[in-house]
């Protein structure tokens, strides 16, 4: 209980055991010293612990927030901490080096980390599918990474280094020409949604593009194209004439197919084209 009013010394009680009634088990700010250092721990509305979050490694002040003591770089200022190397706060692939000056983001894109001003030219990016690694320090495969509360992002051209290069430049080529969305398709092979009715894929997983190719030629000298998740024969594309010795399944019933090398089909005059392929 709080000393009498008439007590000079008198420090309300909250200050020193905040509420946790409705929060959620784990690490919290201290709600009664905004913006600092200090943290409280709750467990089921219970208050059982305040305290400070330490300093790390390059000197740096760790504060509270989602639910971990974590750098702020907000507080950070490479001149007096050359070494450091922080996450972006809101980007899984960016992050803040401070002992690389020039960034690796190319000048013509403009800075959109909204990070603080006097570290824009310490920002740097990942490769894609790379993500920034918060304990490691290091880029690494987006397998390998928990982003936590910082954007993920799947979508190669939503990268920053990804990103077009401006409208006056005469070399321009649309990111997503080169590097197809994977966003909501299954894992496995696709056809390029940039190359309608081509043999060119793409290969995804977890919604990440993983690799862009072509499908091959077969021993009938018939280009495959893809389908299915797989590199496929496609009668559209057969001619007997230049595939003499080709055989190939029908599209649509599993019983029927085509030999190029039987000009004669077995199946009796009187009986129409009911495979609905293509009459060459």
């Amino acid at each position: 209980m709080p000393l009498p009013m008439s007590s000079s010394h008198r420090i309300p009680c909250n200050v020193d055991a905040p509420s946790c009634v409705g929060l959620e088990d784990g690490l919290h700010p201290n709600p009664q010293r905004k913006d600092s250092p200090y943290f409280i721990m709750c467990y089921k509305g219970f208050l059982t612990y305040t305290g400070k979050c330490p300093i790390d490694k390059h000197n740096l002040q760790l504060f509270p927030k989602n639910g971990k003591c974590r750098q702020n770089i907000k507080t950070l200022h490479c001149g007096s901490n050359p070494t450091a190397i922080v996450a972006h706060e809101k980007r899984c692939e960016l992050y803040y080096n401070c002992s690389k000056r020039h960034t690796n983001i190319p000048s013509y894109i403009k800075y959109y980390g909204n990070g603080p001003e006097h570290l824009k030219p310490y920002l740097h990016t990942c490769t894609y599918p790379f993500q920034f690694d918060s304990d490691l320090k290091i880029c690494r495969n987006f397998t390998e990474v928990q982003c936590e509360h910082r954007r993920v992002e799947k979508d190669a051209c939503r990268y920053i280094y990804s990103l077009p290069l401006p409208m006056s430049s005469s070399h321009r080529i649309p990111c997503n020409v080169d590097a197809p969305s994977c966003v909501g398709l299954e894992d496995g092979l696709h056809p390029n949604p940039q190359k309608i009715d081509s043999p060119y894929f793409i290969m995804c997983y977890k919604g990440y593009l993983t690799y862009t190719g072509k499908c091959p030629i077969d021993k009938h000298n018939l280009q495959l194209f893809p389908k299915n998740g797989k590199c496929r024969q496609n009668i559209k594309t057969l001619h007997c004439g230049s595939n003499p010795t080709a055989i190939v399944a029908h599209e649509k019933r599993c019983e029927l197919y085509y030999n190029c090398s039987k000009r004669h089909t077995n199946i009796p005059s009187y009986i129409k084209n009911f495979g609905n392929g293509p009459d060459t």
